[in-house]
């Protein structure tokens, strides 16, 4: 019950804040209201663990031949820990945004609330239905805020191109479904067959431009800190979850080699970028994109514990580092400690996603299970190298603040630093993770950056190496554009469409003319003979 209650809270207190607007434009508690709804939200959340799995039925589709399964909320671990992490970024974005006020409005905290709301669902999501209508509206919700933001073509053709992919996950998602009933089974998310795991997988992958890696996600949304963190955590953390669901399956040990090539040139690519990007918002795309390659890799190893602990990294600390637009010196030691639990250290909360690295796995020959591993390391190192060099960057602090903003900022980021070290413990106690002889790469990845760090940037040659890291960056776009990109595809279809236009217009043209009834009658007498030619019947 307290799941639907923080639903209903963050889409009501949104409908709330319009209706005051109409009356009261100068109404000046709005931000109140939003971060009062947050918090509560946020605090159901907390509370609404249980021990045991719940279903919570939400309506009866009729009739049932038409939807088998009715919309239904599933309470377990892995949707808590999503939902936690998603109120949890909600609620730091209204706390942070204080330092932000001459960029933000009731607009975008309204957003932020509905959009987590939205994200609630899809979390929750007890069947593929349920996730089926929750993805829908979270892409309906952001192409309507993004489409009264954009004015240029060229980006909102981009944004439809990333929309279209996202539309295929759905299709997957179908086709599981399908795939399942004509097994004689039925899907659910607390029974995945194992036939359907590898289009759940699929799914995820497509979702969140990993499998394959897509041109479209690579370019951020025009609006930057504030409502533009939900609207990139939001649609990554509801297709997340499935990913941990589809990682208890069964992947095929002949696909799944060729699955984890695919991701890792994913992960080498997006880290690499996201090291060399200009500022964090600007390679806000190549982190979560990199993160999420990580979480995909797990989840093609079937280890879930893994896969969830990399999801919760590319949504807190990320989102943290995306909100910090006021950089204060004494917060410098949160984000080294933010920085500290990405390396998978003993007992920080990426030490479950070690799991990732795999060298012990059953499906492929030792050789191979190095040579990835290797990659994902490499991968995992440019991240945390490029995080914590994007979060020692320097800003000027803005002026005129007053003192009561540096409560509640400072707060913003570092109940999302805590609530990582707590996520992550809650991972390690839930599977009774044990990395096992994997302990030495997160020391050797803590060393790694302590190393590289210091050795570039005290000898003055990190700038070198950033123009190098940008050099290889663009190489790859080149490389992964023409070779591993979908391009192609996009390019085919666009003459497929331009071809139908045209046929469509001529057709308009022919008929609309003099001659059009006689032409509609020639192309109806033509139809009727291929008809009978077919030994069809009327």
């Amino acid at each position: 019950m307290f799941i639907l209650i923080a639903i209903g809270i963050l889409i009501l207190i949104p409908l709330t804040m319009f209706i005051v607007r109409l009356f009261r434009a100068n109404f000046g508690y709005q931000w109140l209201m939003a971060t009062l709804a947050a918090m509560a939200a946020w605090i159901l959340i907390l509370g609404s663990r249980t021990g045991e799995a719940q279903i919570i039925p939400l309506l009866r589709w009729q009739p049932e031949t038409l939807f088998s399964a009715s919309p239904e909320l599933l309470i377990d671990s892995i949707s808590w820990i999503y939902a936690l992490a998603l109120v949890t970024v909600c609620f730091a974005v209204l706390l942070t945004t204080v330092a932000r006020r001459p960029l933000a409005g009731w607009q975008s905290w309204a957003g932020s609330l509905i959009l987590t709301a939205f994200g609630l669902l899809a979390v929750f999501a007890g069947n593929p239905l349920t996730l089926m209508l929750s993805w829908a509206a979270i892409d309906v919700f952001e192409a309507w805020i993004l489409f009264s933001w954009i004015r240029r073509s060229e980006v909102r053709t981009r944004f439809l191109l990333a929309l279209s992919i996202r539309s295929l996950g759905i299709a997957f998602l179908i086709l599981a479904e399908i795939v399942t009933k004509a097994g004689g089974d039925f899907l659910s998310f607390t029974h995945i067959p194992s036939s359907a795991s590898i289009y759940l997988l699929l799914a995820a992958g497509l979702r969140l431009g990993v499998l394959p890696m897509q041109p479209p996600f690579l370019q951020d949304h025009p609006i930057r800190r504030g409502l533009g963190t939900p609207l990139r955590m939001v649609p990554a953390a509801a297709s997340l979850v499935l990913l941990t669901r589809a990682a208890g399956g069964q992947i095929s040990s002949g696909i799944a080699p060729f699955l984890l090539i695919l991701v890792g040139f994913s992960g080498v690519y997006s880290a690499i970028s996201w090291l060399s990007a200009t500022s964090e918002l600007g390679g806000r795309p190549f982190w979560i994109l990199g993160m999420t390659s990580l979480a995909v890799a797990a989840a093609v190893r079937m280890q879930p514990a893994a896969s969830i602990a990399w999801g919760i990294a590319c949504i807190l600390p990320g989102a943290a580092l995306f909100l910090y637009s006021v950089r204060l010196k004494g917060m410098i030691a949160l984000f080294l400690l933010a920085t500290l639990a990405l390396t998978a250290f003993p007992y920080t909360p990426t030490w479950s996603g070690l799991a990732v690295y795999g060298f012990t796995s059953n499906f492929a020959a030792p050789y191979f299970d190095a040579v990835i591993g290797l990659v994902f390391i490499l991968t995992h190192l440019a991240l945390v190298l490029g995080y914590i060099r994007h979060a020692l960057r320097k800003m000027e602090i803005p002026s005129g603040l007053e003192r009561w903003v540096w409560v509640f900022y400072p707060l913003g980021l570092a109940i999302l630093i805590l609530m990582e070290f707590y996520l992550g413990w809650q991972v390690w106690m839930e599977w009774n993770m044990n990395p096992g002889n994997l302990w030495w790469v997160g020391g050797l990845v803590l060393f790694m950056t302590v190393a590289v760090w210091l050795m570039l940037y005290r000898s003055g040659r990190f700038s070198q190496f950033i123009r190098f890291s940008k050099g290889m960056a663009i190489w790859g776009t080149t490389v992964w554009s023409k070779i591993l990109s979908l391009r192609w595809f996009y390019r085919f279809v666009w003459v497929i469409y331009h071809l139908i236009e045209r046929i469509l217009t001529w057709l308009t043209v022919v008929l609309e003319g003099d001659g059009g009834i006689l032409w509609a009658l020639v192309f109806l007498f033509l139809l009727f003979s291929l008809t009978l030619q077919g030994g069809l019947s009327w």
